[in-house]
């Protein structure tokens, strides 16, 4: 795959919005329990760049995918590099 390729099916927030996200949630007493982000052509299992870009072993990490006319949804705990499945329900 070609750069050019690549960049239409990478997404990366900025970090230093992230970081400043994070720091107002915690001063207002918040704590960010889960992400989430779409996966448009592929399985609802993290990529190799999602598993290298999870920053929280805490972290909830939600993936739809929307390859099929149902969407898929999952959730992972990402720790070194690592993905382990959550159990979660979708309700209608």
């Amino acid at each position: 795959m070609n750069p050019r390729t690549l960049e239409l099916f990478l997404y990366e927030n900025d970090p230093e919005e992230q970081f400043k996200v994070l720091s107002k949630t915690r001063k207002m007493g918040f704590e960010i329990l889960a992400v989430y982000h779409t996966h448009p052509a592929s399985p609802a299992r993290p990529s190799e760049e999602d598993l290298k870009l999870a920053y929280d072993p805490d972290m909830v990490y939600m993936i739809i995918s929307l390859l099929k006319k149902e969407c898929e949804v999952k959730a992972f705990k990402i720790s070194n590099g690592k993905a382990y499945e959550e159990l979660v329900a979708v309700k209608n």
